[in-house]
């Protein structure tokens, strides 16, 4: 699928997945907090004054109406220490798509969107060469309406447009 960005002018084939590489609380721990974290490609435990917490990387998933594609966020879910142990102890069993979804907390601030940080979903393991798929649960949020019921391909070139300019 082949589109115009309205910034720059150029033509862009496919639309990028927007992907965060750690979750929001991550910026916010001191050095000493960090020092005592762990910040992994699919993984985070993060030890702070507040407390332990712990994160998976997933995929947010908006289905595109004008298209057969989806438009992806690579996001962070909190899970509870059972859930993240859990997890964790299948990370490379390929039985784990049998597993219930977790309980989840969304950890990404998404730009587009009224603040998304701790809305409520579920994170459901997929195959071994997938992340999980973060799914909202329903809500009256945009972004629960959007991932639901689908997105123009107008509305992600406008999700997409910032983070391929983000100064302009």
């Amino acid at each position: 699928m082949e589109w115009v960005c309205s910034r720059c002018g150029e033509r862009h084939e496919g639309l990028p997945d927007l992907a965060y590489d750690a979750p929001d609380y991550w910026a916010q721990l001191t050095e000493e907090e960090r020092a005592q974290s762990v910040l992994e490609e699919d993984l985070c435990r993060v030890r702070s004054v507040e407390g332990s917490f712990l994160y998976v990387r997933g995929v947010l998933e908006l289905p595109i109406l004008e298209a057969d594609e989806l438009f992806a966020f690579g996001v962070w879910g909190s899970l509870s220490e059972r859930s993240f142990e859990r997890f964790v102890q299948l990370f490379d069993d390929p039985r784990r798509v049998d597993e219930p979804p977790y309980f989840s907390w969304l950890s990404n601030s998404l730009g587009g969107y009224p603040d998304t940080l701790n809305l409520r979903a579920s994170l459901q393991v997929r195959a071994l060469d997938l992340r999980p798929a973060v799914v909202l649960e329903p809500a009256p949020h945009p972004l629960s309406v959007d991932q639901r019921e689908g997105i123009t391909l107008e509305r992600a070139r406008a999700l997409v447009e910032p983070a391929l300019h983000p100064s302009g």
